[in-house]
């Protein structure tokens, strides 16, 4: 019931923001609109009807959010804002899709990295050894050595940045991912 009340309050607000060509709200909104989307397909039943409307609403939603900020020349914001929409593609069910979470990661770590965005750098660093943890559990060969890779990438950054909460939660990563090596 939240959820279905949260997706009219965002419909009510694309409306608003279209009609007042508020471009940069109507880009976080159809953003939000993809990532409640992909909450809905979370918490729904694999076999539920509704499950492909939902899958489309997230990606068309999530299309449309990327098409807007490119319009207003926001590189960052959707290379920040794809790392959600990678992370549902990692740990959502019915969205499930690695390549696709390691191809839009991979994309913005380098948008990161050619903005020197450090801290950015570290998240997408991090979801891409959380990616390649999903790989090893495939037997997925080198998935365990590029998982550490990553996730090492990631504990440098955090540390040097003084990131501390940051630091112990890739360090506990860190501590899975050796533990499916073994």
């Amino acid at each position: 019931v939240l959820l279905q009340e949260a997706e009219q309050n965002l419909q009510q607000a694309i409306q608003l923001d279209t009609i007042g060509d508020y471009k940069e709200n109507l880009a976080y909104d159809q953003m939000s609109l993809a990532l409640l989307a992909a909450e809905s397909l979370r918490q729904m039943s694999n076999d539920h009807n509704s499950t492909q409307e939902h899958i489309n609403q997230f990606e068309q939603s999530y299309a449309s959010g990327c098409a807007r900020f490119a319009e207003l020349g926001q590189e960052i914001t959707i290379a920040d804002e794809t790392l959600d929409i990678a992370r549902a593609y990692l740990e959502i069910g019915p969205l499930e899709n690695l390549n696709q979470a390691e191809t839009l990661a991979k994309q913005s770590l380098k948008t990161f990295q050619s903005f020197n965005r450090r801290k950015l750098e570290a998240s997408a660093n991090r979801l891409l050894g959380e990616i390649y943890m999903a790989r090893t559990h495939r037997q997925q060969s080198g998935a365990i050595a590029t998982s550490l890779q990553y996730l090492n990438r990631s504990l440098q950054s955090y540390c040097e940045l003084d990131l501390i909460e940051k630091t112990t939660e890739v360090e506990n990563l860190i501590s899975v991912c050796q533990e499916l090596q073994q």
